[in-house]
């Protein structure tokens, strides 16, 4: 609460002094003594974030595809591999929070695309002069009939129709058949020489939008998608009805409408992951922290976690599984054991000398004062930790964007007090899934 009232504070003063933020770092450093800073911030990319990112991002672009994917920033409010959070957030974070200085912290969380990118789409219908100027049956019927196929049409008409297409321009391109309420599309692609269609895409129609809906905030609506009706939340029941034997690892490419950004066009990649479809629009969810150090925001891949029950039970059937020191299980329960010390039931590390001199089956202990027994437990610690952090985090990597990688792991002790304490550990990446333990 103390923080909220503190940010509540920092607003008042933009509101009402002359100079807002020279007040503004006045105050506070009156009241903390020093450059205020504010960790444990969550904070959430908004339309206006990924435009100012997005504008960055076109600033440094080089090629018209670099541009095309700086463009996207703001047109799918997602990040993408070209241009990343870790790069373009911290100019965004410094401009919303002037008043946070050295040792801030707060994980941002934000639209990740996966998936290809198209630019801007062009989107055009057929009207009855074209199907005219087209010949043959189309001319007498002014649509297309099943007997057609629309692709022997429509590549010379879209080079008719867009004189001045370059490379990698793509349209979307709308067509009836003959009961004139049946709509249907294709998406093209332009190679520059020739228009073609894109393997694995669909447009999809009036009809498709109205069978998700037609109620107010439903795409049926105004056949589209917006930020009240999602194509995450109505693509994949449609998809699963679409293509009922879809296979783990398909994809599709979507051509939708989306009401709300400037662009309205968009190519939507769709993965089947065996179960149900993913649908990459605006993007996957995920976060960051970043750390404010040397007068700038950075990213930072540092991973905090706290050990909680599931964590201990990956050290507890570490032993279970290991031959020689499996009979220092609890027999009873099976869910602590007396070689690290640590217990899935009250989830932390029993360090107390008197209780691994009882359960020493091995002798390992024998002939050990109670300090030397301390040392080899404490030592036996860092050792289950990184047993630890390389079975849970096998996936981890060790720079990742230029940055090393540290886990903080905190994590209960029961000491010879017979009190709990917290004990943090920091562990450096040194491998894919490997650890080395730096500070404890």
């Amino acid at each position: 609460m103390k923080k909220y009232i503190i940010l509540i504070f920092i607003a008042s003063l933009f509101f009402t002094a002359c100079d807002p933020t020279a007040d503004v770092y006045d105050e506070l450093d009156v009241e903390y003594g020093g450059p205020y800073h504010e960790t444990g911030l969550d904070y959430i990319f908004t339309i206006a974030d990924y435009k100012a990112a997005s504008e960055a991002a076109v600033n440094v672009a080089v090629t018209t595809e670099d541009t095309a994917w700086a463009e996207s920033i703001e047109n799918y409010r997602s990040f993408n591999d070209k241009y990343t959070a870790n790069e373009f957030a911290p100019a965004v974070l410094s401009s919303n929070f002037p008043e946070l200085k050295e040792g801030s912290a707060m994980i941002v969380k934000y639209n990740q695309y996966i998936g290809q990118m198209y630019g801007d789409i062009a989107s055009v219908t057929l009207t009855n002069d074209d199907y005219i100027a087209m010949g043959g049956t189309t001319a007498d019927t002014l649509c297309f009939v099943e007997a057609d196929n629309p692709d022997d049409y429509l590549p010379e008409f879209l080079l008719g129709e867009y004189p001045s297409a370059t490379e990698n321009n793509y349209v979307e391109v709308t067509y009836k058949y003959p009961d004139y309420n049946t709509k249907a599309g294709s998406f093209y692609m332009f190679d520059g020489t020739v228009w073609s269609l894109v393997e694995g895409s669909y447009v999809l129609s009036r009809n498709d939008y109205d069978s998700m809906g037609e109620d107010s905030g439903q795409p049926g609506n105004y056949n589209n998608f917006s930020d009240d009706a999602a194509p995450a939340d109505y693509l994949p029941q449609f998809l699963r009805t679409q293509y009922p034997y879809a296979q783990a690892d398909d994809e599709l490419i979507l051509v939708i409408h989306y009401y709300g950004n400037e662009t309205s066009v968009y190519a939507v990649t769709c993965m089947y992951d065996g179960a149900d479809w993913q649908i990459n629009f605006p993007g996957v969810k995920t976060s960051a922290q970043f750390v404010y150090a040397n007068d700038n925001w950075v990213f930072d891949p540092t991973v905090n976690h706290t050990m909680n029950s599931d964590d201990f039970w990956i050290i507890v059937n570490y032993i279970k599984d290991h031959s020689t020191l499996s009979v220092y299980l609890d027999e009873e329960y099976l869910n602590s054991e007396y070689y690290y010390g640590s217990s899935a039931y009250y989830a932390n590390f029993d360090m107390r000398v008197s209780k691994r001199k009882s359960n020493d089956p091995l002798g390992l202990l024998d002939g050990m004062t109670d300090d030397e027994i301390s040392t080899e437990i404490y030592s036996r610690l860092d050792e289950a930790l990184i047993i630890y952090a390389e079975t849970s985090f096998s996936a981890a990597v060790p720079v990742v964007d230029g940055i090393q990688v540290y886990y903080i792991i905190t994590y209960d002790v029961f000491n010879d007090n017979y009190e709990h304490e917290l004990i943090t550990a920091k562990l450096k990446c040194i491998g894919e899934g490997q650890f080395e333990l730096v500070e404890e």
